[in-house]
């Protein structure tokens, strides 16, 4: 009777069923496996009350009491100082995690056990046990290193102050108390301190996996960004913005490409002296970004028969620049409009692919977008804006055109 309480649709009824099991499970020896999953699965529950109760029993269950022989065995072999406690309680977490084959809930997990579960900040032990080769059985396979990156990604993100996610309770409204803005704070410089230092070591292990690196290239936007001024670290920012850019050069991801345009973007707009490091930077990388493309397009433009190689490259090239147009007003860099016309024009007469031309389309109404940011409304240039009219003109026609006569 207890295990269907626990699902009522009462709010309070459930809450407290599960912490009436909770009690059971520390006075009596009656509980079975089959009993405890009904509410380890409570842990993904959309609603905040019932999921953190159930987070509580997960804690006090399968991450304590069932690993107690194991972490006493452990205690016992004092020679294997490479692996601790927090390991042996991950990997445990890890394997709950994977099983309930909830891998795109990883933020409401970690709602639900960030109150009790010490180890989702223990920034250390989740990246010794992604960057260590001497963890023997606790060493993680490829599945267990993806899950504990989007674990340690939900962390990271609730320790900085993101809201709980959708269905967990509404988007913050209140100002933090005193007390609340300590804390936030010291998790924010916590996490900032150990990843300013173990992040480059991160993305140089899985720069080439695009499931695990979507996630570590957005960490930074999390940082506080003072640490590395006030603890003189500009070298390891060096090192994390020469992945970036290696990165960038490698994928073509959308959603790789998006999180690194936006985390560059983050240490670009602030008035601290990283930002001089950081805007050099970027301007490297967006003059080999338009060198790139703009060493393509003049093939792919007179030629009447364009290789599939050829069409493969100029789509990389675009994705990326339109990726980083969304994130910055990059025309002082990228002189790149006359260019994108043109690969639009040419798909009106059918010889481009259909996914060069949708690209080209967005990257040029972003384009367009920034034209029109840039225009004051107060006291609006008439040559610009006539310039503007004209571009915007001239793509509707175009997009009208691919509408009518066989556009992606």
């Amino acid at each position: 009777r207890n295990d269907e309480m626990d699902h009522d649709k009462e709010e309070n009824v459930a809450v407290q069923a599960v912490k009436l099991i909770s009690f059971m499970l520390n006075s009596f020896d009656v509980l079975e496996n089959s009993d405890c999953e009904v509410v380890y699965q409570l842990v993904f529950a959309n609603n905040r009350n019932i999921s953190h109760a159930a987070g509580e029993f997960l804690h006090k269950k399968l991450l304590t009491e069932d690993l107690e022989e194991v972490l006493k065995e452990h205690r016992a072999q004092r020679h294997t100082r490479k692996i601790r406690e927090p390991h042996i309680i991950l990997k445990e977490l890890l394997r709950f995690f994977l099983e309930n084959e909830v891998s795109e809930h990883g933020a409401y997990m970690v709602d639900s056990l960030w109150e009790t579960v010490e180890v989702l900040r223990d920034w250390k032990s989740m990246t010794e046990l992604l960057l260590s080769d001497e963890l023997g059985e606790l060493g993680l396979n490829d599945e267990e290193e993806g899950a504990l990156i989007e674990i340690m990604s939900c962390a990271i993100k609730r320790a900085a102050g993101e809201d709980p996610p959708p269905g967990r309770g509404k988007p913050r409204q209140r100002e933090l108390n005193t007390k609340e803005r300590r804390q936030l704070e010291a998790d924010k410089n916590s996490l900032t301190k150990h990843f300013i230092a173990e992040l480059p070591e991160l993305l140089s292990k899985f720069s080439t996996d695009e499931q695990k690196i979507v996630s570590l290239v957005e960490i930074p936007q999390y940082f506080h960004l003072e640490v590395y001024v006030e603890h003189r670290l500009n070298k390891f920012l060096e090192l994390l913005l020469k992945y970036m850019h290696n990165i960038v050069m490698k994928h073509s991801d959308s959603d790789v490409l998006r999180n690194c345009a936006f985390t560059y973007r983050y240490f670009i707009n602030n008035e601290l002296s990283i930002q001089t490091t950081a805007a050099v930077a970027f301007r490297q990388l967006i003059d080999e970004l338009v060198t790139s493309f703009q060493s393509k397009i003049s093939e792919v433009l007179e030629s009447e028969a364009i290789s599939e190689q050829s069409e493969c490259r100029l789509l990389v090239d675009m994705k990326r620049l339109y990726a980083f147009y969304q994130a910055h007003d990059v025309t002082d860099l990228a002189d790149i409009e006359k260019d994108v016309s043109a690969i639009i024009t040419k798909a009106n007469q059918h010889q481009m692919k259909d996914d060069i031309t949708a690209t080209a389309v967005m990257l040029m109404q972003v384009i367009l977008s920034w034209a029109l940011y840039r225009t004051n409304p107060n006291e609006p240039s008439k040559t610009e804006l006539k310039k503007l009219r004209k571009s915007v003109v001239q793509l509707v026609q175009q997009c009208d055109e691919l509408i009518q006569f066989g556009a992606p």
